[in-house]
């Protein structure tokens, strides 16, 4: 009996391996790390392929980088078949991080074409994220293979790190963009990423500063500059940039955000953490470190249209050993919330000249009905346009007194 029982767990370990990998070694597979998708002719896509390169030792970090392999198809499977006819191994795309979709595709109508595949044909992760690129998607994977060392563990946790520390971008997975798609709740936001050809190059031919977006950066925005967003540092190998976040609706890219405007609506969606904001106080530039308290308050009147967002944040202000005087607190307290209430005013017209819903009224709208049938019935998207919000922010401001230690002379 128990040798039965051991050639019946034998068989189902096999099968269970078989299932993850195919019927095949896994020296046969070439690992995808990401995708890009691009506008091809002829109403077709430019897709493209980021392929782990030979790993070295059992930190699975590649020596060699990545490579890139692109071709034109109408869609990721016929793309898969061109790929066969010149790539010796079988792609495997169960540790794909993220598809890059360019800012042109994103746009159009082609955007909802590509993905009509489910994920789980591809064996993609629920985890895979979704990525609008300012410049072509091949164009911005390239650079991101330009990272000599690539890590399996850590390039998927990129965004996740900028996303908690700053604040500057959303993390939106490809399952989140078809929630939004369907569930007729909010609009989907999709983090903007950027190639930032401005940086200057230091004497060896070098970048300066490049990107690794797990070291997000704070305060390094190109002041003035509408497409303005964090550097990020990886050695100097890359230039890549997070920009802000694109704005959906119906499944389409309708508008984009900068990163400063990004934080605030962040806050007003409940999904930032932490960042840092400037602001300018009597001519000087003041950095509070910035935490959401709570989840904010979202009320809206289905008779006036009226809604209200109560947003409550913690900040602090770091200072040296003289601290600051609490009349010049209240002063900063007051510019802080104005700015953040102007900022969240234009997020809201752009939201509405846009038609998305980023900031999720549609979730407190939904509890106003009885049933889902008659929020289903209820033409939310007509209505949505002509909301007008109003912002209250609760600010608990604290200062952090920096002391510098001297040392004693002998």
């Amino acid at each position: 009996m128990k040798q039965v029982l051991s050639v019946i767990i034998v068989i189902i370990t096999t099968v269970s391996m078989c299932g993850c990998l195919g019927p095949h070694s896994p020296d046969e597979y070439g690992f995808v790390l990401a995708i890009g998708v691009d506008e091809g002719e002829n109403n077709t896509f430019c897709i493209s392929f980021m392929l782990q390169g030979e790993p070295s030792g059992k930190s699975g970090v590649s020596e060699g980088g990545a490579m890139i392999i692109a071709t034109e198809a109408d869609s990721i499977f016929s793309a898969i078949d061109a790929f066969r006819t010149i790539y010796p191994h079988y792609l495997n795309f169960s540790h794909a991080y993220a598809i890059y979709v360019s800012k042109t595709v994103a746009q159009s109508e082609l955007m909802e074409r590509f993905f009509e595949f489910a994920p789980e044909t591809l064996s993609l992760r629920q985890s895979v994220g979704l990525i609008v690129t300012d410049c072509t998607a091949k164009e911005y994977i390239n650079e991101r293979a330009k990272i000599k060392y690539v890590n399996l563990s850590e390039i998927g946790q990129e965004l996740l790190k900028i996303s908690n520390t700053t604040g500057s971008t959303p993390v939106t997975t490809l399952l989140d963009y078809k929630a939004a798609l369907y569930e007729n709740e909010h609009d989907a936001i999709v983090p903007s990423v950027l190639i930032d050809y401005t940086l200057e190059k230091n004497e060896t031919g070098d970048e300066t500063s490049g990107t690794n977006e797990a070291f997000a950066q704070p305060g390094t925005e190109r002041s003035g500059s509408e497409t303005s967003g964090y550097k990020l540092i990886s050695g100097g190998e890359t230039r890549c940039t997070v920009r802000g976040c694109a704005l959906f609706n119906n499944g389409k890219m309708v508008g984009q955000l900068d990163v400063p405007h990004t934080q605030a609506l962040m806050l007003a969606r409940g999904e930032f953490r932490k960042g840092i904001v400037r602001i300018i106080v009597n001519d000087s530039i003041i950095e509070l470190d910035v935490k959401a308290k709570r989840r904010p308050s979202v009320k809206i009147d289905m008779e006036t249209g009226r809604a209200n967002v109560k947003i409550e944040i913690r900040a602090q202000v770091i200072t040296d050993e003289n601290g600051i005087s609490d009349d010049d607190l209240g002063a900063i307290e007051r510019e802080f919330a104005d700015e953040m209430t102007q900022k969240l005013l234009k997020v809201e017209e752009i939201c509405l000249q846009s038609g998305c819903d980023g900031m999720k009224l549609a979730r407190a709208a939904k509890k106003c009905f009885l049933t889902n049938e008659d929020w289903e019935n209820f033409d939310w998207q007509n209505f949505f346009v002509n909301t007008k919000t109003e912002f209250d922010i609760v600010i608990e401001l604290t200062q952090n007194i920096y002391l510098r230690h001297r040392g004693n002379r002998a």
